[in-house]
């Protein structure tokens, strides 16, 4: 099961915090459910926990693992993950702000 974006700490050799994010969901081409989907399934599971105005930014962190030997059909085109990834993006509400991975590890160390 996804950790819902759960942000836990664990701890480092050196006894610092270490943050670790765990996934809301999943892009993943298996049936969609609660756990994992396709682009517009995903994208409607992010646009509606985004609805729930968080104000804490740990709330408002949703990490997306991407399955890259999925393959997804939409409006009868067949695509790989990463064009997968970006249908998902295109679907997204304006209001939710996309990342990278550093710019989500920057936000980890200010959070500690």
């Amino acid at each position: 099961m996804a950790g819902r974006s759960a942000i836990l700490h664990g701890t480092r050799d050196d006894g610092s915090k270490l943050p670790v994010v765990t996934a809301r969901t999943h892009l993943w081409s298996q049936p969609d459910n609660e756990e994992w989907g396709g682009p517009q399934h995903v994208a409607e599971q992010l646009n509606d926990w985004a609805k729930g105005g968080a104000q804490n930014i740990a709330e408002r962190v949703a990490y997306i693992p991407v399955n890259a030997w999925s393959t997804f059909e939409l409006d009868g085109r067949k695509f790989g993950a990463f064009e997968g990834t970006l249908e998902t993006a295109k679907r997204l509400n304006p209001n939710i702000k996309l990342v990278t991975i550093p710019q989500l590890s920057k936000l980890l160390k200010n959070m500690v």
